[in-house]
């Protein structure tokens, strides 16, 4: 008699997981696609950049009208101090690094106060690295977007 009882226990314990929906037994984790608009709200990383794009701070310390950089003309260039680089895209084969100062030209964007740019203490630049036809070894970098600071 004994016997009969605990089979019979076992089965309505079987019986009762069997009927258990199946949305308790599967939890689902949703991960973000590429190129998903949720994306950094869930990993909570910097919006990703185009390659061979770099966004930095800094300062102009010259500014130049009509002057030819690796063979290239730009209306307008600059000597610029890096202050601090705030974020790069894949592929840049030359970094740029706090404290270098290196000349830039401006592509798209033609500032139409140079006064104030140059006299702006902190501005923020998005430049892409481009190579330079003549040597290939040096960089070359075009700001095409900038914001004043202070």
């Amino acid at each position: 008699m004994i016997v009969v009882s605990l089979l019979s226990c076992k089965a309505t314990s079987v019986a009762q997981e069997a009927d258990k929906p199946e949305e308790l037994n599967k939890s689902k984790i949703q991960r973000p696609a590429f190129g998903d608009p949720r994306d950094n709200e869930i990993t909570k990383m910097p919006v990703q950049l185009a390659p061979n794009t770099v966004g930095f701070l800094g300062a102009i310390k010259e500014l130049k009208k009509n002057n030819t950089i690796c063979s290239k003309n730009y209306k307008v260039s600059a000597i610029i101090r890096v202050g601090k680089i705030t974020s790069t895209g894949s592929g840049i084969v030359n970094a740029l690094s706090t404290d270098q100062e290196f000349e830039m030209g401006f592509i798209g964007v033609i500032p139409k106060n140079l006064e104030s740019l140059k006299s702006a203490t902190e501005v923020s630049f998005m430049a892409r690295e481009n190579l330079c036809s003549d040597d290939m070894g040096t960089k070359l970098y075009e700001i095409f977007s900038f914001k004043i600071l202070d």
